[in-house]
């Protein structure tokens, strides 16, 4: 398994204190992706067609609110230029690339002057229960 990678300090991730289990372990390093019969639904991104959404936001929208059981987003390689959020309502999600150095979220916003850094997260993370794997999350 290839761990999240974080290409730049100015990523911000938001995680709420609430996160707890999947998600505090999977930022520890020491988690692996639910084991395949746990995953109930697999959906599929592909941001040049042929899948069930072209944007990862679609995706995750997709679950239903008040999730309980483990959903795949699996996001074919490339690069994703989107902000993406994961509700508090969307638990129970499980992001997959296709290797950290095959896709990634990226997005191009900062905080500069009076803003402040967690509102420009380029991936936040609202919900419980949440991982990731084999996928980067980058700034430009």
């Amino acid at each position: 398994m290839t761990s999240t990678h974080i290409s730049d300090f100015a990523l911000v991730f938001l995680f709420l204190p609430f996160i707890r289990r999947a998600s505090l372990a999977i930022l520890e390093g020491g988690c692996d992706a639910p084991a395949p019969g746990i995953v109930v639904k697999s959906i599929y991104v592909n941001r040049n067609g042929g899948a069930d959404f072209k944007s990862i936001q679609e995706a995750i929208g997709s679950v239903p609110l008040g999730n309980d059981q483990w959903i795949r987003v699996h996001v074919a390689a490339g690069i994703y230029n989107e902000k993406v959020s994961v509700p508090q309502n969307k638990s129970f999600i499980l992001l997959e690339g296709e290797g950290e150095y095959q896709t990634s979220i990226e997005w191009s916003d900062h905080a500069g002057g009076d803003s402040d850094t967690a509102s420009s997260p380029t991936f936040a993370v609202f919900a419980t229960d949440f991982m990731a794997r084999d996928i980067a999350f980058k700034v430009r």
